[in-house]
């Protein structure tokens, strides 16, 4: 046979060796690649049973602030309610005294001498 023959014939077993060690790394990887996602989904099985008790504790405090604002909110109500029902006593109480004023035949009301309404009632 010709030496060129011979040639050709390495050049192909050298191509078919070579085509087989890429045909068996690529299947080497894909099962490394394989392995490492099945380690991967590993870790996340195991870290979500963390990860539903902080969002379950995380829910609660967020139902728990909500109840905080609604209690806020109901006591801020009960003190404007307060408020008001106090100062539309306070205006009762300074009519009366003017009312007392007006009576007394001590007291000079058209000049003006009054009394502090503020001072007879106390401070708000």
């Amino acid at each position: 046979m010709d030496v060129w023959v011979w040639v050709a014939v390495a050049v192909v077993v050298a191509l078919v060796i070579v085509g087989v060690l890429i045909a068996l790394g690529k299947g080497k990887k894909r099962d490394w690649d394989h392995s490492r996602a099945e380690a991967m989904r590993r870790d996340v099985e195991q870290q979500l049973p963390e990860l539903r008790e902080r969002e379950a504790s995380t829910l609660e405090s967020e139902a728990q602030a909500e109840r905080v604002r609604a209690d806020a909110e109901r006591l801020e109500a009960q003190a404007r309610e307060q408020r008001r029902e106090v100062e539309d006593q306070r205006s009762t109480l300074n009519e009366r005294l003017r009312d007392a004023d007006e009576r007394d035949p001590q007291v000079d009301t058209d000049a003006g001498a009054h009394r502090d309404e503020d001072a007879s009632l106390g401070d708000r």
